[in-house]
C-alpha cells in the first residue's frame, strides 16, 4: 500500500481529472449544467419577492437595487422573470452600485443630506467617466487603485486634504463589499495613500490676516457693533455676534440656543444643537451639533450680563420663546446672524469676515494664553488635531513678544 501511495502521490489534480475526462470515465459538461442549474434553483429559492401574474397576462415581480432598495420587472413569460431574477444576482457589482449602495449605508446610520450630497459631488469630479466605475469590485485591485489615484491628482491637480477624503469613501466602498460577502478583502489595505502627498497640488490656505481678526481690528469691529447696539438696542443678531466674541460658538449653534441650556448659576453653556441647512431641499431645521457631541462651555461675567440684557429685552416686548435669539417673528436664523457679522465687518473696514473669523480669533487668544489644544479644542467643539492645523495662530502683539524676548535672551546673557 505503501509503494501504492508514493507512485500516485506526484500526480497532480488536474492530470486526475484530465485522465477520466479523456477515457470517458465522467461527463464533465454535464456536471457543469447541473451545478448550474442547482445554483439557478437556490438564487430562486432565496428570491424574498412574490412572483405573479398580472390581468394583461404578464408577469410581475421585485428585484433588488442597489439605489431604490427594490425594482419592479415586468416579462411576457415566468421563465422570463425567473432568469431576471438570476440575472440580476449574477451580475458583477460595479464600482459605481457598490458606491451608491456605501452611500444608502451612511444615510442608514444617519449621515446629514448635505453629507451625503458632498459624496455625490465628489464622486462626480473623481470618479464618473473613468474606467472604475465599470469595474467589477472583485478585479480591482491595489496596483489599480494605485495609479488610478496617482494619475488623478496630476491630471486634476488635486489637494492632499481631498485625497484623504476621497481614499476613504473609497475604503468604504470596500469594506461594505466585504460584508455583502462581494469580496473577501480590502485592495485599499495595500495601499499607503500618504505616499501620494508628493504628487498633490499645495493646499491654497487664507491667508492669516482674512482668518482671524487682530487687536487693532478688534477695536474697530467693536466700535461699529456697540454704536449699532445703541442705534437700535432691539436688533437681536448683534447680540449673538457678541456672543460669538465671548464663547467661539459656531453661527447654528448660536441661532439654536435655548434658555434652558444657559446656567448662570453654575456658569456654563451647554451647547447640544445647531441649526442646519438641507443644500438639496433649501430647507432649515434643528439637528445634532456639528460633531454630534454636547459641550460645556464656561459663562463670563461680560457673557452673563449680555445675556441677561437679551431676556430684558425680549419681556419689555413680549416675545416668547425658547430661543435665546428670537424677536418679534421668533427665532433669529444662523443666516441673520452671519449677515450682521459681515455688514459690521464692511462698515469698520476689515473685509471679509466671519463667525469664523471670531472662532479662529477666541481660540488663538486662549492658546496664546496658555491654554492646551485639548481643552481649547473641548471648548470651541473639534478635535486638538482640528484645534492645531485650523484655528491656532498668532495673535500676540509686538511688545508682548518682545517683552518674552528680553526675558529669554537677557536672562541666560552675561549682559544683563
Amino acid at each position: 500500500m505503501k509503494d501504492y501511495c508514493d507512485e500516485t502521490s506526484s500526480i497532480s489534480g488536474e492530470e486526475l481529472l484530465n485522465f477520466i475526462k479523456d477515457n470517458d470515465m465522467i461527463d464533465l459538461i454535464g456536471i457543469k449544467k447541473q451545478l448550474d442549474m442547482q445554483k439557478k434553483e437556490r438564487i430562486l429559492q432565496k428570491h424574498k419577492y412574490k412572483i405573479w401574474q398580472g390581468s394583461n397576462g404578464k408577469w410581475h415581480t421585485y428585484i433588488s437595487d442597489p439605489v431604490k432598495g427594490r425594482r419592479l420587472i415586468n416579462r411576457s413569460t415566468r421563465e422570463g422573470v425567473e432568469q431576471a431574477i438570476i440575472d440580476n444576482e449574477q451580475k458583477s457589482d460595479s464600482f459605481k452600485e457598490r458606491y451608491e449602495v456605501w452611500i444608502k449605508r451612511q444615510e442608514d446610520c444617519g449621515v446629514s443630506p448635505n453629507t451625503v450630497r458632498r459624496y455625490r459631488t465628489d464622486y462626480n469630479r473623481f470618479f464618473a467617466g473613468e474606467t472604475i466605475e465599470k469595474m467589477a469590485l472583485k478585479n480591482i485591485d491595489s496596483d489599480f487603485i494605485e495609479a488610478f489615484f496617482i494619475r488623478q491628482i496630476k491630471e486634476k491637480k488635486i489637494p492632499y486634504r481631498s485625497i484623504q477624503s476621497i481614499f476613504g469613501y473609497t475604503r468604504g466602498v470596500f469594506e461594505k463589499g466585504i460584508r455583502d460577502r462581494i469580496i473577501k478583502e480590502n485592495p485599499c489595505d495595500y495601499v499607503d495613500y500618504r505616499l501620494w502627498k508628493k504628487h498633490c497640488s499645495d493646499e491654497k490656505k487664507r491667508p492669516v490676516e482674512r482668518s482671524i481678526i487682530t487687536e487693532e481690528e478688534m477695536e474697530k469691529f467693536m466700535d461699529v457693533l456697540q454704536k449699532s447696539i445703541k442705534q437700535d438696542p432691539d436688533y437681536i443678531p448683534n447680540y449673538g455676534v457678541m456672543l460669538s466674541f465671548y464663547t467661539g460658538m459656531r453661527v447654528g449653534e448660536l441661532a439654536a440656543l435655548t434658555w434652558e441650556c444657559i446656567s448662570f448659576k453654575d456658569k456654563y453653556i451647554l451647547v447640544n444643537k445647531s441649526e442646519k441647512i438641507n443644500l438639496n431641499t433649501k430647507e432649515v431645521y434643528l439637528d445634532k451639533t456639528k460633531t454630534g457631541k454636547i459641550r460645556y462651555i464656561p459663562l463670563m461675567d461680560e457673557a452673563a450680563e449680555l445675556l441677561k440684557h437679551v431676556r430684558k429685552i425680549q419681556m419689555k416686548n413680549g416675545w416668547s420663546s425658547e430661543f435665546v435669539f428670537a424677536n418679534e417673528s421668533g427665532r433669529v436664523q444662523a443666516a441673520s446672524i452671519s449677515g450682521c457679522i459681515r455688514r459690521r465687518c464692511h462698515t469698520a473696514g476689515l473685509g471679509e469676515k466671519s463667525i469664523s473669523s471670531m472662532r479662529k480669533t477666541f481660540n488663538s487668544k486662549l492658546r496664546c494664553s496658555g491654554v492646551s489644544s485639548v481643552v481649547a479644542a473641548s471648548i470651541l467643539g473639534h478635535s486638538p488635531r482640528v484645534n492645531e492645523m485650523n484655528y491656532t495662530f498668532d495673535v500676540s502683539q509686538m511688545d508682548y513678544k518682545l517683552q518674552l524676548v528680553n526675558q529669554a535672551i537677557m536672562k541666560k546673557s552675561n549682559l544683563g
